[in-house]
């Protein structure tokens, strides 16, 4: 079985008694259907952020856990809401499918703005911010990295290997997403993935091609030192590690 003691010390630390985890990038606008937004009065900060994942609810038995409980039932069990009953012709732009008590979950976390988790899988970074509400620095968690094939979807940006991967997993689900603070440097990373693309996009409407690039300034550049433990080995690219100069600025 899996050790689950981090997760109790994460049930034990919320203020309210409630924990709740959240995708990496999939938001409210995309898996939430437009008749349950309208029913919460849902903001744009509430379906532009990151969906909460229903599959793990960390409680403390509390008076608010209680009511946040009855409250999520209510809504289940009451009209359409749970329901695929919707209008595609009313739905948001980029609206891919509802998904039922976990959109009710979302949006009712949101409504009582509780502090929501990235999923805790095994694969665990100590600056990852779940671990200090637990607690814990050194911790063993609960879930796999990696989902099996039946069960594709992205659970941590660590699954993908790097943030961008996962962010660009995320793209072909849902389209552009915003760019999700939860992760160290995310924005920076999606403001980089963004620059990328513009550069793609300018390669593809000149067309340019290597004949074209060698008649453009080109940059001269000198290796000037390698830290390496082959002191006198051959430079390789992508393993060697150095600097080089570039107008005079050795630059890594």
């Amino acid at each position: 079985g899996h050790n689950l003691s981090a997760l109790y010390c994460l049930g034990q630390n919320a203020p309210r008694g409630v924990a709740t985890f959240h995708f990496p990038c999939w938001t409210d606008r995309g898996w939430t259907k437009r008749e349950l937004a309208d029913a919460f009065n849902a903001t744009d900060q509430m379906l532009d952020t990151a969906q909460l994942y229903a599959g793990l609810v960390v409680l403390r038995k509390t008076p608010f856990a209680l009511r946040f409980l009855r409250e999520w039932l209510s809504w289940a069990t009451s009209g359409e809401h749970i329901t695929d009953a919707w209008d595609p012709a009313r739905q948001y732009p980029g609206f891919q499918q509802h998904r039922h008590d976990q959109s009710i979950l979302s949006l009712l976390a949101k409504r009582h703005r509780l502090k929501t988790f990235p999923l805790p899988t095994a694969a665990h970074d100590t600056r990852d911010i779940w671990a200090w509400d637990a607690g814990y620095c050194e911790i063993t968690w609960p879930l796999p990295t990696y989902r099996t094939s039946f069960d594709p979807y992205v659970t941590h940006y660590k699954e993908m290997g790097r943030l961008q991967d996962s962010m660009r997993h995320c793209e072909k689900t849902q389209g552009r997403v915003a760019p999700l603070r939860d992760y160290v440097q995310s924005e920076q990373v999606f403001h980089s993935m963004r620059a990328h693309d513009r550069m793609q996009e300018a390669h593809l409407r000149h067309k340019w091609r290597p004949a074209q690039l060698r008649r453009m300034p080109q940059c001269a550049a000198a290796v000037v030192k390698q830290e390496s433990t082959f002191a006198r080995s051959r430079c390789i690219g992508n393993h060697s590690f150095g600097c080089f100069v570039f107008e005079g600025v050795p630059h890594i």
